[in-house]
């Protein structure tokens, strides 16, 4: 029998690989400017943060950098290029759906409302997550704990009942800190030993 009553992936990097390089090379080559303009206006670290972390919204990111690059697209084209840097790993939605045949499954991710939107499109088990755990809408983002106490209250678990992978050792030690079982996400063999130390058993 499972000793979790709920198991939370992270989204990138573990649910679907992340490449922004490809929207960025595409844009590049639509405003004439360099990759690294590009990643400085729409990727970088510190100004993902102000999105995901809804301190703004994704459109005045996307207005601004639009104006930024002098890029001949609009808001809805740009969050379509946006969207080619998420690429699914089939080996884990694989598990994820096995996973989501035995206990409750949910997202736990730093991530925006384009994504998230891409999100609830792609992936076969996207109807399953609750509750969503996402830090535009939370208003925090791993690893404060501040992100991880809207997956427990809200799940209406005690901590030790929720499974939670990441591919971030930082994002892992928060969890930890709260009491959920975290599981560092090096690869999908990794993550079917991690998910059958807590008595839920995946094919492979």
């Amino acid at each position: 029998m499972p000793t979790i009553k709920l198991a939370a992936f992270d989204l990138g990097n573990v649910m679907v690989d992340v490449r922004e390089e490809i929207p960025a090379r595409k844009l590049a080559a639509l405003s004439g400017r360099s990759e690294a303009e590009v990643f400085e206006a729409i990727f970088a670290p510190e100004k993902k943060a102000l999105f995901e972390s809804g301190q703004i919204s994704w459109e005045e990111h996307a207005a601004t950098a639009i104006a930024e690059l002098g890029l001949p697209v609009d808001e809805p084209e740009l969050r379509v290029i946006y969207h080619e840097s998420l690429i699914p790993d089939q080996a884990v939605i694989d598990i994820v759906s096995e996973v989501a045949a035995q206990v409750p499954i949910t997202i736990a991710s730093n991530t925006s409302q384009p994504h998230w939107e891409w999100v609830q499109r792609n992936l076969p088990f996207a109807d399953r997550f609750d509750p969503p755990i996402l830090s535009h809408l939370v208003g925090a983002m791993k690893p404060d704990a501040a992100f991880y106490q809207p997956l427990i209250e809200r799940s209406g678990l005690s901590s030790e009942e929720i499974f939670f992978t990441d591919d971030r050792l930082e994002n892992i030690e928060g969890a930890k800190t709260l009491g959920i079982q975290a599981f560092h996400f090096t690869g999908a063999e990794q993550l079917r030993k991690d998910l059958s130390s807590c008595g839920v058993r995946v094919s492979g």
